[in-house]
């Protein structure tokens, strides 16, 4: 964790580079290996995320293993930024406003091995709500239930293409972006995601979250080229937040491997999200864009024969506007 002093240090050292004047509110979250604090005054509302290479270095560390833990830890949030990047512009992935490397020691032109890699990762983001706040005051409907697998869905559409697997995806990393257009769910920290072709430190498997993880991710046997592991997290958020809210890791844990569809939805989401979270990757949807075309198909059929002329009337304006994408 990150005091606010030394926070308030690297954000003037972020504002010294890119010549802003941020001011550096109080502490939002700290967890796993990042620390988010509040920007103050900012319209619309953002947040630092700050991260150190030195997390997980001992102090009396030798100074060979501190070096190559700093080196795998930088790599590490290289590897977080560089994935974001790839995925801007989607509007169910959080956006990055900004981004700073700070690095602790000026080492000039030492060679690689002799670094030190001691630095700090600063994320500048839009200040969103997650998903577990806004339901305290949102009850899960179907349509809400609906819109958050097919949104999640679109993002999971664009990892699997970039080759990215999240491998968090639970209700704290999901945010609620309300506008005149309503409410959208977006994904964000991908502080534990990989490429599918890269191995992960077991350090950091170890930050995810065991009750929305897939078996294979927990215990890293993920085939490579298969990304339906955040199916599996995306389907316990739905079938958490459809039931009573028991996970299905808890129903496996007791050798129930035929999960419920929860009597509070119809049967046909619930049939989408019990293949969703099904225990065998096999059984699961291969593909996000297979559970989002389920998902789009029963909310047409929702919105009822009557809503036909309404949508198509809508459909023409956004035809005529050049929003392809509504």
């Amino acid at each position: 964790m990150i005091e606010h002093s030394e926070a308030a240090a690297y954000l003037a050292a972020y504002n010294e580079h890119h010549g802003t004047s941020f001011r550096l509110g109080g502490k939002i979250a700290s967890g796993g290996t990042a620390t988010v604090f509040d920007l103050e005054d900012t319209v619309p509302a953002q947040v630092v995320k700050i991260m150190k290479t030195t997390v997980l270095c001992s102090a009396n560390a030798l100074p060979t293993l501190r070096r190559r833990s700093c080196r795998r830890m930088y790599d590490h949030f290289s590897e977080e930024m560089k994935a974001m990047h790839l995925l801007q512009g989607n509007p169910h992935i959080m956006p990055i406003l900004g981004e700073y490397v700070h690095h602790l020691k000026d080492e000039g032109d030492l060679p690689e091995e002799k670094r030190s890699w001691e630095a700090v990762f600063l994320i500048r983001m839009p200040k969103l709500m997650n998903l577990s706040g806004y339901l305290k005051d949102h009850p899960a409907t179907e349509q809400m239930l609906i819109q958050l697998g097919s949104d999640i869905c679109r993002c999971l559409v664009q990892c699997e293409a970039s080759d990215i697997l999240h491998r968090d995806v639970k209700p704290p990393n999901i945010f609620v972006r309300e506008d005149a257009d309503g409410v959208a769910f977006v994904l964000g920290d991908f502080g534990v995601c990989r490429r599918s072709t890269k191995p992960m430190l077991s350090t950091l498997t170890r930050v995810m979250t065991v009750g929305y993880t897939a078996p294979e991710a927990l215990d890293n046997t993920i085939k490579a080229g298969e990304h339906n592991a955040d199916i599996y997290s995306l389907g316990s958020v739905l079938y958490e937040l459809a039931g009573d809210g028991t996970l299905p890791h808890e129903l496996y844990e007791r050798d129930v491997f035929q999960l419920p569809v929860p009597d509070q939805i119809s049967g046909e989401l619930g049939q989408i999200i019990v293949k969703a979270c099904a225990y065998s990757a096999g059984e699961r949807y291969r593909h996000a864009a297979q559970m989002l075309a389920d998902l789009e198909a029963i909310s047409i059929g929702q919105t009822g024969p009557e809503s036909g002329g309404e949508l198509a009337d809508r459909a023409r304006g956004a035809i005529c506007e050049g929003d392809f994408d509504k």
